[in-house]
């Protein structure tokens, strides 16, 4: 589909549903192109179709390339929270004809995959300092 299209059919979407920023679907119709080729699914066919589920792990890593560390803060200032939040985004695409479903696809498909904020923040985390064995201080 042509991006003029996609701009005019989600300016449709954000008229119904304010939940998420425009930007937020641009980006998740990306990641959904992307976990196509992250999970090796042919162009076109019915092994092409991707779970909930591998599309939430797909779109977290497409999140972190894009954004590395400020991956968090990205999609939370886009209105993005949680795996959920990735549902209901896909399902408003699939509703505009955007992306495709199949029929035994769900919104709960994407409920509770893993928790986003950990899942983007883990990555950037400093290690625990404690964790590493100290050297040992020689008596004189």
């Amino acid at each position: 589909m042509n991006p003029e299209k996609i701009k005019e059919l989600v300016k449709e979407i954000l008229i119904k549903d304010r939940r998420y920023a425009e930007d937020a679907y641009y980006f998740i119709n990306e990641a959904v192109h992307f976990a196509s080729e992250y999970f090796s699914k042919p162009e076109f066919g019915q092994d092409r179709h991707l779970s909930g589920s591998e599309l939430a792990e797909a779109i977290r890593e497409f999140t972190l390339s894009e954004f590395g560390s400020m991956s968090w803060a990205v999609l939370k200032n886009w209105g993005i929270r949680t795996t959920l939040d990735f549902g209901h985004i896909v399902f408003n695409l699939i509703d505009a004809k955007v992306l495709h479903a199949s029929p035994s696809d769900k919104l709960a498909d994407f409920d509770e995959v893993f928790d986003l904020k950990k899942e983007l923040s883990l990555p950037f985390e400093p290690e625990n300092p404690l964790a590493r064995e100290l050297p040992k201080i020689d008596s004189v």
